[in-house]
């Protein structure tokens, strides 16, 4: 997925570089190729690697984290 869409499709805020793809920011990130079920986070984004093909980004599950409001 592209990040254009990404941030517009799902309210994030992945920033824009010299990638154009989610896999791509990922890949920017770790500066390095994951491996399936290696986790990284960016902000309050928690991203997991789940597919690869080769040295491909297939499938990545990304979550947002929530923010518990404080007691008080």
């Amino acid at each position: 997925m592209r990040i254009e869409e990404a941030n517009e499709e799902l309210g994030l805020e992945l920033p824009e570089g010299e990638y154009e793809t989610v896999a791509g920011f990922v890949l920017d990130l770790l500066g390095d190729i994951p491996k399936p079920g290696q986790k990284l986070k960016y902000k309050d984004l928690k991203l997991v690697i789940t597919e690869m093909r080769g040295v491909k980004i297939e499938k990545i599950l990304l979550t947002k984290e929530r923010h518990a409001a404080s007691a008080g």
